[in-house]
Parts: C-alpha cells; sequence; structure tokens
C-alpha cells in the first residue's frame, strides 16, 4: 500500500468520484457560493465512497443517492457513531473494563454492524472475482493481493481502511485554510491550470508529480489541524528519555500538536503558510534552521513489519489515500470557495 505504483492504480476512480462530488457541490451553494451547514456530512459520503473503491472495490453510490443498497447507508450511520463513542473510552475514565456498561454494549454493537457490513462486501467481491474474467493488469488491486495472503487479513485491513471522517476531516479543514487565505488559493489554482487548462482533464498520476504546491497546502493544513491528537507507542525496550528512565511496557504518548505549532521548528506556527514545504531557497525563512523531520509526525515512522501493530493502528494504513483523494478534489475545483 505504500508504494507510489500501487496508489497510482486509484487516480482514475478517484477523479471520476472527484467530479461527480463537484457537481454535487454546484447544485449545494447558495446565491452567495456558500455550502450548507452541513457540508460535512457530504464530505464525509464523499470520503466513505472513494475509501470503498479501495478496499471493497465497489462504488457505493452514497453521494449520488443512486443505491438502493441499505448496507452503505447503515454503514454511514454507525461509522459516525463509532468516533463518538470511541472517544469517551479512549479518553475518559470508565469501569467498562471489568464490568460491560450499556455505553459498552453499545459500542459493541456499533463495531458488530460494521464488522458484519464489511464482511458482506467482501464476500460479494470475493465471488466478483471467481466468476469474472481477470485481464492481466500491471498492478493487481489491493484488495486482490490482500485476499490472495489471507481472507482474515484481507477483512480487518479492508474494516480499518473503510474509515471515512479522517479524509472527510482532512479535507475540510484544507479548504477552510484556503477560504481564509485567498492569495494562496490563487497560487494554488494558478498550479493547476498549468497542468488541467480544460475543467474536463482528466487527472493522471503523472500530472501529480508536477504540482509541489498542491502537497504543501496540504501538509500545512495537517500542520495547523492534524486530524490526529499524535501517536501513542508501547517501549519495547528500556530507554532514558530527558535523564528519566522509562521501563519497558511503558505507553509513550506523542502530542502533535505541541511540535507542530512549536515556533522552534516552524517561524510564525499560527499561519497557513504551504511555502515552508517547498524545497526552495526563496522560502528558507518559513521553516527554522533548526527544524526536525520527526516534528512532523502525524501518522508515526518508519516501516510496520509487526502484524500485531499493523492491525491496530489503522490510521497509517490509508494515509497515502488521504492525499491521493483530498488532490482530486481541489484538482477538480474551478472556482474560489
Amino acid at each position: 500500500m505504500m508504494q507510489p505504483k500501487i496508489v497510482n492504480i486509484y487516480t482514475q476512480q478517484f477523479d471520476e468520484i472527484a467530479k461527480e462530488f463537484i457537481q454535487i457541490m454546484k447544485k449545494l451553494k447558495n446565491n452567495r457560493s456558500e455550502m450548507p451547514k452541513d457540508f460535512f456530512q457530504y464530505l464525509t459520503k464523499w470520503s466513505l465512497e472513494t475509501i470503498a473503491t479501495v478496499s471493497i472495490e465497489k462504488r457505493l453510490n452514497i453521494f449520488n443517492g443512486k443505491t438502493d443498497d441499505e448496507r452503505s447507508k447503515k454503514y454511514m450511520e454507525v461509522s459516525a457513531q463509532f468516533f463518538d463513542k470511541l472517544t469517551d473510552f479512549e479518553l475518559m475514565p470508565s469501569i467498562w473494563k471489568y464490568y460491560q456498561t450499556k455505553y459498552f454494549k453499545e459500542l459493541m454493537n456499533v463495531y458488530d454492524t460494521m464488522a458484519k457490513i464489511t464482511f458482506s462486501y467482501i464476500e460479494e467481491a470475493i465471488k466478483k472475482f471467481e466468476t469474472e474474467r481477470f485481464k492481466e493488469v500491471q498492478e493487481e488491486s489491493i484488495l486482490r493481493k490482500l485476499l490472495k495472503i489471507n481472507k482474515q487479513i484481507a477483512f480487518v485491513i479492508a474494516g480499518d481502511i473503510l474509515m471515512p471522517d479522517m479524509v472527510a476531516a482532512a479535507t475540510n479543514f484544507t479548504l477552510y485554510f484556503l477560504a481564509k487565505n485567498l492569495e494562496k488559493q490563487e497560487k494554488l489554482r494558478s498550479e493547476v491550470m498549468k497542468i488541467l487548462p480544460n475543467k474536463n482533464s482528466s487527472i493522471e498520476p503523472k500530472s501529480l508529480q508536477n504540482m509541489p504546491y498542491l502537497k504543501a497546502v496540504i501538509k500545512e493544513s495537517l500542520r495547523l489541524q492534524p486530524i490526529v491528537s499524535g501517536n501513542s507507542r508501547e517501549l519495547a525496550k528500556d530507554v532514558v528519555l530527558a535523564g528519566y528512565h522509562v521501563p519497558k511496557g511503558t505507553m509513550i504518548f506523542m502530542n502533535a500538536y505541541i511540535e507542530l505549532s512549536n515556533p522552534k521548528y516552524y517561524p510564525n506556527p499560527e499561519k497557513f503558510i504551504p511555502e515552508r514545504w517547498l524545497r526552495d531557497q526563496q522560502n528558507e525563512n518559513w521553516k527554522s534552521k533548526e527544524y526536525n523531520a520527526f516534528s512532523y509526525l502525524l501518522f508515526g515512522f518508519g516501516s510496520r513489519q509487526d502484524l500485531k501493530s499493523f492491525k491496530k493502528d489503522f490510521l497509517i494504513k490509508f494515509v497515502f489515500f488521504v492525499d491521493l483523494a483530498l488532490e482530486n478534489v481541489l484538482l477538480n475545483f474551478k472556482w474560489k470557495f
């Protein structure tokens, strides 16, 4: 999943979905070109539609009203409940570890519903793969590769990827910062128009390779509003941190907000400055000479060799698709938002 060539095989599908979403937005906007108050719901539907093409190889048609599949509607409902309920169990004290409270049972019911729907989609995909005439392609899809390894692994990873809120949140904040910083928006639009001068142009993998400012915009948005609060890891051995002995087995939490807003690494940290991510001497003042790559640890660092850890940390499984999906939506905008 972490290889660019794997991500690239989904570009066309993401582009088609993004184009559909833009048409929906044109219908949603009022006479002042504003989106409705519940716009985040539409972003979440677009996100789920996009992610589903990767995780279960299926168009859900959830945001265009062309589906009669009650499963997709139910999944939208329970996935929203998932994060609301999970937050309380992750952050708030509770007796659920010793006694199954009513709220705990509700969360387990959400889990079960999501798992049941995901499994039905996987079974559906397996039947499709078995009956269709498979054409040789340069790269097999992620789901096909996972199914060749192990059906249960495919189910676990597909279920973990099928989480729309993170992609929707990243997109929501990026659009917000662009709307609040019109000069940055115009600069991004100029870059897009050079690569895609025609509004009906299709986005291809090579298009994304020539858009450094687009990637800088997304990265700066995630710096100002990270979609996760940080990383937690259990120490595999005793270590000494800042003169303190920390024993093996201790859970360490690294707060993303602290480092991402630290002026030591990011001058004027409260400002939206995508230029700080460009490799250009002209923009060197926007990134401190003391800048450390480890200050930008939104999704951890290094390879994930341990399958147990890989299953636990679902965010890393689709971070690359967050970027690709978000790029496709931004590239399809042809007006100021």
